[in-house]
């Protein structure tokens, strides 16, 4: 059986979310690594995208890339960190997005 050209998939790890992502360039492999990481705490089977977004990314090797595309990531810790995510999930009120 052979791999597809693009893909992701969860590894046993006891403490920490590990992942592999693979693909035929390094814009391919950070998207799918961020796929993966993304799935790990979210259920995304019936998600579709919103909006999408470029950016420059000053990295040296694949390792940095993907630390700075993550920190692009709206993911919902970084909402937590700003006091803009309640405990289940839903911005409280007199915070609007974007605020």
């Amino acid at each position: 059986m052979t791999e597809p050209e693009s893909g992701h998939r969860s590894l046993p790890h006891t403490a920490d979310p590990r992942i592999e992502a693979w693909g035929p360039t390094r814009q391919a492999r950070l998207g799918e690594a961020v796929a993966a990481v993304v799935e790990s705490f979210a259920d995304v089977s019936t998600a579709r995208p919103e909006r999408t977004a470029t950016t420059d990314l000053a990295a040296s090797d694949d390792e940095d890339a993907l630390v700075s595309v993550l920190d692009e990531v709206d993911l919902p810790s970084r909402h937590r960190e700003r006091g803009r995510v309640g405990r289940r999930g839903r911005t409280p009120p007199g915070h609007a997005p974007g605020a």
